[in-house]
């Protein structure tokens, strides 16, 4: 009963070390940390973060009224009466900020984010339930916190 024995060194064959059989980045849609879907969600964020539509959002923000705008073809409304950063209307591919979207600094962009990505992610077309609900919010969440340092 002495103490632990050595193990044999193995060589790892090159096979295996090489990445042979690992899908790379464009296999998979992946860039960086994101997919290809995360992507143009940021890209799409972008977009709309440096438009002349969202300054207009910002305004009326400020003057606590509301607004429609469209950016793109995706229609954003601002209520300035919602206590809540963002709701998605899903059946017009669009979606609404409240006043809490604006109550930090970086809260715009992760609001747009976090609103964008449930749009081009969701499963709400196949039935609303309130695990998918809470699944697909924690999702949206964790990619914007992600995603914000990208704008």
């Amino acid at each position: 009963m002495g103490g632990p024995k050595e193990l044999p060194k193995v060589e790892t064959p090159d096979w295996l070390s090489d990445g042979a059989g690992e899908a790379t980045a464009a296999e998979t849609g992946e860039s960086g940390d994101f997919t290809t879907v995360e992507r143009a969600v940021i890209d799409e964020a972008r977009t709309i973060l440096s438009s002349p539509e969202f300054e207009a959002i910002k305004a009326a923000h400020a003057a606590g009224e509301g607004v429609l705008v469209e950016v793109g073809g995706r229609t954003i409304q601002y209520e300035p009466g919602m206590p809540a950063a963002g709701f998605t209307l899903f059946e017009e591919d669009a979606f609404v900020m409240g006043r809490e979207a604006f109550a930090t600094p970086e809260e715009p962009a992760k609001t747009v984010l976090h609103e964008l990505h449930r749009l081009a992610t969701s499963q709400a077309a196949d039935g609303v339930h309130g695990e998918l609900v809470t699944k697909e919010t924690a999702s949206a969440f964790e990619f914007a916190e992600r995603a914000v340092e990208e704008l």
